[in-house]
């Protein structure tokens, strides 16, 4: 099925999802004594301690598929398990339409505290607007009294 840039996709893991097609016949896969696939568990494709974020080692197809939001609510619904993996499309003129697996993973430091980061994670096509707008209510910070600095291995950019 098409892709559509704005809707959430999931993510699920391919081992459990091979299993499932087993069990119900789909497809070209047939093994009638196949048993009914435990919990979806898709911790395997996650970055350990880092809430949310995709493993940069795991290969769409060979690790993990992404179905739509209906196809995941109902197997939830029936097999339990988790993770939630939700990523949206995003798309234009020059790269068509993906869905973005890995967004920006950003550190966030107040100034006045530098020894504890936020990590926060950003589509690569949000704009500075909405990272400031996300980030000050996420560390409970009045916009007009927050400036936000470009650094790369710690010099300042701009």
């Amino acid at each position: 099925k098409t892709l559509e840039v704005g809707k959430d996709y999931y993510l699920l893991v391919s081992k459990w999802y091979k299993e499932w097609k087993y069990y119900v016949n789909f497809g070209e896969l047939w093994n009638n004594e196949a048993e009914r696939p435990g919990p979806i568990e898709n911790e395997e494709l996650l970055e350990e301690g880092v809430e949310d974020m995709v493993r940069r080692t795991v290969i769409e197809d060979l690790d993990f598929v992404i179905v739509s939001e209906a196809v995941w609510t109902t197997l939830h619904q029936w097999y339990g398990g988790g993770p939630t993996i939700k990523r949206k499309a995003i798309g234009g003129k020059w790269i068509g339409v993906i869905v973005e697996v890995r967004p920006l993973q950003l550190k966030v430091l107040k100034s006045s505290d530098m020894e504890h980061p936020v990590i926060a994670q950003f589509s690569k096509e949000d704009t500075v607007r909405q990272f400031l707008e996300t980030m000050c209510k996420k560390m409970q910070l009045e916009e007009d009294k927050v400036r936000v600095w470009d650094f790369h291995v710690g010099y300042k950019i701009k």
